[in-house]
């Protein structure tokens, strides 16, 4: 199993850059995106940093600009992981995030206003002004962002994660503590895996592969929970005055000197240091999911990742093109298929490989089908695939209620009664 993955030796100090020949467009800042920012000064200068006593750098060369993080209220320096911000009237970093507003301005800038004053830059010869910040909003408060790909050790990359104990799962109906097993069953199996999603530098919401859902918020000595709605997480070296092995991060609750612990049954939050609470982020590259096929030769699926759609002879892979009178229209799906990208598909009885793939996806949703990546229960109308008594092709048949619902199995899709078009809802079924 290891012959499949790599040791990721990963240190935060070491996180390094790197931004390939692009051309300077300036574009909206994102939400999790990094940028580098340029003023519009005569002299054109680049933002290289905000000093902590107050203050701007700025440099000529674009190859000192600072790189910043947009974050949900600010931007966030992240040579420093702190946060643009004001004291006593000047642009300053601080270490909780000042509400910074990105206000449009023309030629594709913006204003960078916080502490309700504008940013600027008025040294022609680059040399450091104290303060930095107007009531106004001239030509040299405006300020272009230009995206740059930051090479973050954990944002998005998919790894299993190990103490000196055992693994850490997830079941699959997705309303249970998360468990630990002493051993990793395979690369099939995305029960194990993990992906960090950045918030702020360093700070990550942590999602299972194959649920979809996230690490929730964890207590002392709790069960750690699933959850749709995430904890946010710092991986981190250090716990407090404790300093992980080599090769190891603790699993901490943000601004909270609490970690992840795995026990023999399951994750738990946990006080303090300690082996338990040590991880190793074994990243992974190769890894995959199974469709089994049965003699009825139709299914539906959809995955947590970008996969590559199988071109075994007699595989069809479709997605819903339109609705017609009763008949659904196929629109047939090839190369790599988008994460959370419900498809129905036709194959001869048999087990077919969606690899994972890092390639940018050729298919993706459309609105029409949806689906879960757990057991889940669904309050709304729907049509699921299924073969009626007696006949031998496939339909979407009205899935059957329950006490105002009816489940829905993992990694399954289905088609709402709202994406029907009005006049067609009371139908009992649709053929293709």
């Amino acid at each position: 199993m290891r012959n499949f993955m790599r040791k990721f030796t990963l240190l935060i100090a070491s996180l390094f850059l790197t931004v390939g020949a692009m051309a300077q467009t300036f574009v909206e800042p994102q939400v999790g995106k990094f940028y580098k920012i340029k003023g519009n000064h005569s002299t054109n200068p680049w933002l290289t940093a905000v000093v902590e006593n107050g203050g701007i750098d700025v440099s000529s060369d674009e190859a000192n600009a600072g790189i910043f993080m947009r974050i949900e209220n600010g931007l966030q320096e992240v040579s420093t992981g702190k946060y643009i911000g004001t004291k006593n009237n000047q642009i300053t970093l601080v270490t909780t995030a000042d509400e910074t507003l990105i206000e449009a301005a023309d030629g594709g800038r913006f204003y960078i206003k916080t502490g309700g004053r504008y940013l600027y830059n008025n040294q022609p010869d680059y040399t450091r002004e104290a303060g930095n910040l107007t009531a106004a909003g001239p030509d040299d408060t405006k300020w272009g962002f230009i995206e740059v790909d930051y090479d973050d050790p954990f944002n998005n990359k998919v790894f299993a994660l190990d103490s000196y104990m055992d693994y850490i799962y997830c079941l699959t109906d997705g309303n249970t503590n998360i468990y630990t097993n002493g051993s990793f069953t395979g690369v099939a199996d995305t029960r194990a895996l993990w992906m960090p999603e950045i918030v702020k530098v360093g700070v990550y919401k942590i999602k299972n592969v194959h649920t979809g859902l996230y690490i929730g918020a964890t207590q002392h000595n709790s069960s750690v929970q699933m959850s749709e709605t995430p904890g946010n997480y710092e991986i981190a070296t250090a716990a407090g005055s404790e300093t992980a092995q080599d090769g190891k991060y603790y699993i901490k609750v943000a601004g909270v000197n609490a970690c992840m612990h795995s026990t023999a049954a399951t994750a738990k939050g946990w006080e303090g240091g300690g082996l338990g609470n040590q991880y190793v982020f074994t990243e992974l590259s190769e890894f995959s999911h199974t469709l089994a096929v049965g003699t009825t030769e139709w299914s539906t699926l959809v995955l947590g990742f970008n996969a590559t759609i199988p071109t075994n002879e007699g595989f069809k892979a479709y997605t819903v093109e339109t609705i017609e009178g009763t008949t659904v229209k196929l629109a047939e799906a090839i190369g790599v298929l988008a994460a959370n990208t419900p498809i129905i598909v036709n194959a001869p009885q048999g087990n077919y490989t969606f690899a994972y793939t890092t390639e940018e996806a050729t298919v993706a949703a459309n609105g029409k089908l949806c689906g879960t990546l757990y057991n889940k229960n669904i309050s709304e109308e729907a049509y699921v695939l299924g073969i009626p008594d007696g006949e031998t092709e496939a339909v979407l048949g009205k899935a059957g209620m329950s006490n105002g619902s009816w489940l829905n199995n993992a990694n399954k899709a289905y088609l709402p009664v709202s994406a029907v078009p009005a006049a067609l809802q009371g139908a009992a079924s649709f053929s293709f």
